[in-house]
């Protein structure tokens, strides 16, 4: 049986003998976990690219056909293989994670630190105010130092509680400390670096080294100490009062993020979808010949705008983070937590507002208009005509439809973006692309897909 007291009676022995710094907990050990989830989401997405280029090497369209059955649900690949394919799909997300892995925890422990540091500074300048007030009274700074770390019994509702006579909350362990260090014979010079060195603030440090040499100079060391403690509240009053007119420029960068999703968001709901149908091949290619082909937003429908979008906002985010904490607080690492909380707030909003739905229950079926034949730059006859449903419901979102030919020449739809009907029926008219062959008719609705084919025979023939 373990016994806890053991182990810890080996944890405190482990820590005594050997320096274990936070750094290692905040900074090495998440940039480990972080470098870990990379390299192996890229190994897997390595071996997914290699068994995709093994299946390429046989006929690649009717392999991709057989795969999904013209329907994504159909597929018989295995658990590992659809595990492997999600992870490479899904690597920019992995990629997010593994950041917020290396960088939250240091950003939140600058953030409490920062924090922490402040409240030392203030109650420091306290501090200071009672040792002169204990050297006018006569008592020399040892004693001083020992009889401000001495505790009281003050009434708090229904209980006594013990409280430092000065007032001292955070201070007070370290104060408590240093009266420890001179009782048992170390100088008053040491305790106060001691006790300056564990707060962690350099202005501290300064103010400590003043009240030393104030006591080893002498004179009216009180009066030293007291203009030192007025001193030391004048300059956080200002700090106090910087950083509250350099908030409104964090509120500002924040507003300008938010002001790219929302303009992210408009361009691919209002936008791209336009501009997609915008398609002048077939005209241009009429009135000025091949090689003045004009087209407008041809092959948007083939771009993943949407992540690229998704991409931009995520680096925006940790861009503007650090420049909030450079700005205000006058140091990179402390922007790390604004980032996090603009990584995280923007990584749920895109899912939300940018990314298409996941799609995973999507089930596409051709109902209609597949396999017509018609010729280039030429609209088929009947429209082609899908059913999208997700868990047997219409799908209540849009899709997007394009179409794509041989050599990568791009046909049109008409509409190229709908929101199915009540019972999850699209229809859309086709436009060949301007060479001969066959054409493959793509529904995307969240990350599913649905096929569709067509042949464009030369009408020179």
């Amino acid at each position: 049986m373990i016994d806890i007291a053991e182990i810890r009676m080996l944890y405190r022995k482990f820590v005594l003998r050997h320096e274990v710094r936070k750094e290692y907990l905040t900074v090495l050990l998440p940039l480990v976990i972080a470098v870990i989830i990379i390299a192996s989401s890229l190994i897997i997405a390595n071996q997914v690219e290699s068994s995709e280029s093994d299946a390429l090497r046989g006929d690649l369209y009717e392999e991709y056909l057989r795969s999904i059955g013209r329907v994504t649900g159909e597929s018989k690949a295995t658990a590992e293989e659809i595990q492997r394919s999600w992870v490479a799909d899904h690597l920019d997300h992995i990629l997010i994670f593994a950041v917020l892995v290396a960088i939250m925890p240091y950003g939140v422990d600058s953030f409490l630190e920062r924090k922490r540091r402040r409240r030392y500074e203030e109650e420091y300048s306290e501090f200071l105010f009672e040792v002169s007030e204990l050297l006018r009274s006569g008592i020399d700074p040892i004693k001083a130092l020992i009889e401000i770390s001495r505790s009281e019994f003050n009434l708090d509702g229904r209980k006594f509680i013990k409280v430092p006579k000065a007032h001292l909350k955070a201070l007070t362990p370290l104060v408590q400390k240093a009266a420890s260090l001179v009782a048992i014979g170390k100088s008053f010079e040491y305790a106060m670096k001691r006790m300056a060195e564990d707060t962690g603030s350099e202005l501290v440090r300064k103010y400590a080294h003043l009240l030393v040499m104030a006591t080893y100079i002498g004179g009216d060391v009180s009066g030293i100490i007291l203009r030192a403690s007025s001193d030391m509240r004048t300059y956080l009053r200002i700090q106090k009062e910087k950083e509250s007119d350099l908030r409104q420029y964090v509120v500002i960068l924040y507003f300008a993020h938010a002001i790219l999703i929302a303009m992210i968001f408009m361009l691919i709901t209002y936008l791209l979808p336009y501009i997609e149908t915008v398609d002048l091949g077939g005209a241009g290619e009429i009135l000025f010949g091949s090689s003045n082909a004009i087209q407008l937003g041809g092959g948007l429908q083939d771009l993943e705008l949407e992540r690229y979008f998704f991409h931009l906002i995520i680096i925006n985010a940790l861009v503007i983070g650090l420049i909030i904490g450079k700005i205000v607080h006058g140091h990179l690492k402390h922007g790390l937590i604004h980032s996090s909380i603009l990584i995280i707030s923007s990584y749920i909003l895109s899912l939300m507002l940018i990314l298409p739905g996941g799609g995973g229950a999507v089930d596409i079926t051709v109902l209609s208009g597949d396999g017509q034949t018609g010729k280039p730059l030429a609209q088929l006859d009947e429209p082609l005509v899908f059913q999208v449903l997700e868990h047997g419901e219409p799908y209540r979102e849009h899709v997007t439809i394009s179409v794509k030919g041989p050599g990568g020449v791009s046909g049109s739809a008409r509409p190229n973006r709908i929101k199915p009907d009540d019972e999850g029926i699209i229809s859309t008219t086709i436009t060949l692309g301007k060479k001969p062959g066959l054409y493959t008719i793509t529904v995307k609705a969240g990350r599913s897909e649905g096929l569709a084919t067509a042949t464009a025979i030369d009408y020179r023939v």
